[in-house]
């Protein structure tokens, strides 16, 4: 059984990330969401850990939309949502490049309509790089920007 996770980014003490509403079966609560994953892969890895996330949402409850970023339509994209997962692998030595699909996402994010909305970033990266998973980072940072709350920080 999941832990609810507590604190105001996640919704509050006792509160499911990414839930707006809960319904109840056979006597117990069972966090109901929508949340679309909107994923840039390359080599397949991102795909595959969106496609993962969107397993462990489901078996959860949650309804899910796995979408790839080359497909997807950034304005209103949070529109009927209750919280994002953006992902993205991170390419580049010098400056942080995000996976070319998602560059276009992320550019128009603004477009998206965040405020108030959760957002979680994941994605790949080399270690061996200066700016290592720094598509992650520069997700959070313009979804926090952009009026989003970010789901896993403290």
């Amino acid at each position: 059984m999941r832990t609810p996770v507590p604190g105001p980014q996640r919704g509050g003490p006792g509160r499911w990330p990414c839930a707006a509403r809960k319904r109840t079966t056979a006597n117990r609560e069972v966090a109901v969401s929508k949340t679309p994953i909107v994923f840039g892969s390359t080599t397949g890895n991102t795909e595959s850990v969106g496609d993962d996330i969107a397993k462990i949402l489901e078996k959860n409850g949650h309804n899910v939309t796995v979408v790839n970023a080359a497909k997807a339509t950034v304005e209103n994209m949070a529109e009927g949502y209750d919280c994002i997962f953006l992902g993205s692998s991170t390419w580049g030595d010098e400056d942080i490049e995000l996976q070319d699909d998602l560059v276009p996402v992320y550019e128009n994010l603004d477009k998206a309509v965040l405020i108030g909305k959760r957002v979680a970033a994941f994605g790949f990266g080399d270690s061996s790089y200066t700016h290592f998973c720094g598509a992650v980072d520069a997700i959070k940072e313009k979804s926090e920007q952009l009026g989003a709350a970010l789901l896993g920080d403290p």
